[in-house]
């Protein structure tokens, strides 16, 4: 069981599965008044962290494969290359490269979670407008 201070060290050895189980451990070393960003969306609170988790994995299979981690009893900064497939009716795979900055407060529970990923690019390159606005852009040069 996953428990705080979170650490480089836990954070090394912990599987790289994605899944219910993963994301409840999370629960532990989260502070209640967590706040997260990413390229779409911020939300605040524990509560709130984990169940934008569950359900994505609801509604896709997700997989993560950590490159690195670096950090400091206040900063953790981990690199990462995540794949989701995407389950119903719009079938299809999104492979994203990120990475998070994690900020821990002094008991070592995470209070700021930012993952940096690019918006624009595995998103924009699955959509269908793409096309579309690369012949506008063409068009106006």
């Amino acid at each position: 069981m996953l428990q705080p201070p979170l650490t480089v060290e836990k954070l090394l050895s912990m599987s790289d599965e994605f899944n219910e189980t993963s994301v409840r451990a999370l629960e532990a070393v989260y502070h209640p008044e967590v706040k997260f960003r990413d390229a779409i969306q911020s939300l605040e609170g524990r509560e709130a962290f984990i169940e934008m988790n569950l359900r994505m994995i609801k509604k896709m299979d997700v997989s993560f494969e950590v490159l690195n981690i670096v950090g400091t009893p206040t900063c953790i900064f981990q690199s990462w290359n995540m794949e989701m497939r995407a389950r119903g009716r719009f079938k299809g795979v999104m492979s994203i490269n990120g990475a998070t900055e994690l900020v821990l407060d002094e008991d070592g529970m995470v209070i700021s979670h930012t993952d940096h990923w690019d918006l624009w690019g595995p998103v924009w390159e699955g959509t269908p407008l793409r096309g579309a606005y690369r012949w506008l852009v063409g068009k106006m040069g």
